[in-house]
């Protein structure tokens, strides 16, 4: 696989009334920033109190993943943000330095962390409702459908479900859909979806989502061509959080 990497700058001009500052060297901060996946933190990699030096230019360099943001803002600051759906645990490591200032170079380090643990074992779901585990068409639509229980007490709206995450120290959270080839059994490779493509139904579906349609939760689950491919085994599960729940029946194929 080959590494891709980016460089990101911004041009600050500053009006600085001591001129002697765009001769002196910026003191480094070293230090790594701590991101919880879904969220965003701050560094100050240039410990300048949000002024640079006269006329200086503040570059990073960093390996280029989907999913990581990173933004330098006044003063050289740096905001680096991580999607939902970032795989974590994961380090990564930025140079910086600014461009015309000696000794301005250093290294920091990105941790991406996941949120808190949830209690995933009390929580269970039926097998998919019909029509999974029969072979499916390309272009065709899968309802896919279930019943959840935290503790044996059935979940019947996002709202109870959130209420459920939060007295457990979870973060709230749909149950989002992944989906998996499962072709090569030694190895199950995960799927990309686009939210244009994949939650086709109606009814408020929203991007990787399901709601909550009594007596089910529900994903209208489409099977485009540019997505999925003809002769091939397919895996769903349910993910809640740092969750992941899989029912009896969640394999599926493509004629």
């Amino acid at each position: 696989m080959r590494t891709v990497w980016i460089v990101i700058s911004a041009v600050v001009l500053l009006f600085v009334g001591n001129v002697n500052r765009a001769l002196a060297e910026p003191v480094l901060n070293p230090d790594s920033v701590t991101v919880v996946r879904g969220g965003s933190a701050t560094i100050n990699v240039f410990d300048n109190d949000e002024n640079l030096p006269d006329g200086a230019i503040p570059e990073l360099i960093c390996r280029a993943e989907v999913g990581l943001t990173i933004v330098i803002g006044k003063g050289g600051l740096v905001t680096v943000s991580v999607a939902d759906r970032f795989r974590c645990p994961q380090q990564f490591n930025c140079s910086y330095h600014l461009k015309g200032i000696k000794g301005s170079s250093g290294l920091f380090t990105i941790d991406i962390v996941c949120p808190p643990d949830c209690p995933c074992k009390r929580f269970s779901l039926t097998d998919f409702g019909a029509p999974m585990g029969k072979k499916k068409k390309l272009g065709a639509t899968i309802p896919v459908k279930f019943q959840l229980f935290f503790d044996g007490v059935e979940i019947l709206s996002q709202e109870g479900l959130d209420i459920v995450l939060k007295e457990n120290g979870c973060e709230p959270a749909c149950p989002e859909i992944g989906i998996f080839d499962l072709t090569d059994e030694a190895k199950a490779v995960g799927i990309e979806l686009t939210e244009d493509l994949t939650n086709v139904g109606e009814g408020g579906d929203l991007g990787f989502c399901f709601r909550y349609s009594a007596p089910n939760w529900i994903f209208n689950l489409g099977l485009p061509e540019d997505v999925f491919f003809s002769s091939t085994t397919y895996g769903v599960e349910v993910i809640i959080g740092n969750c992941i729940l899989r029912p009896g029946n969640e394999i599926f194929q493509i004629k």
